[in-house]
């Protein structure tokens, strides 16, 4: 195991003025507790029914939930 921390990025693609990916953290390792890290399973659903993408993730540090914001 290396000494980087895990992190959870999404990626937003923009075409305006030019095309490139806008990097947005999602999770990251802290002092107290492992990020989620992504394994073979995630999911991006509604789950709070708010309108808003919802990102489920199964990994074996457990099953996360990060909410979308507006």
């Amino acid at each position: 195991m290396g000494t980087e921390p895990t992190v959870l990025y999404v990626f937003k693609l923009v075409r305006t003025p030019t095309v490139h990916f806008e990097p947005h953290l999602i999770d990251i390792d802290s002092a107290t507790q492992k990020a989620s890290g992504v394994a073979r399973e995630f999911r991006v659903a509604d789950m709070n029914k708010d309108g808003i993408n919802d990102i489920v993730v199964a990994s074996k540090r457990g099953l996360f939930v990060f909410l979308g914001k507006p």
